[in-house]
């Protein structure tokens, strides 16, 4: 079992900016959900990293995903 009380999300994005990064836990099970609000300012597509640590060590997979307007 995860000990989410050590969790933290981590987020990259190649333009644009992140805001409120947060994690909850899900009630059924070993689960979790990532939220955040991407301010994409200007540009029209970006790139995201996403993964969580645990003490400074990865934690889960990496999510890839490319947004463009």
């Amino acid at each position: 079992m995860i000990d989410f009380a050590t969790l933290n999300p981590r987020l990259e994005t190649s333009r644009g900016e992140v805001r409120g990064l947060s994690i909850q836990r899900l009630p059924a099970g070993n689960l979790a959900r990532i939220g955040f609000h991407f301010v994409p300012g200007d540009r029209t597509e970006s790139e995201f990293r996403l993964w969580l640590e645990s003490e400074g060590a990865e934690a889960s997979e990496i999510w890839l995903y490319r947004w463009s307007v």
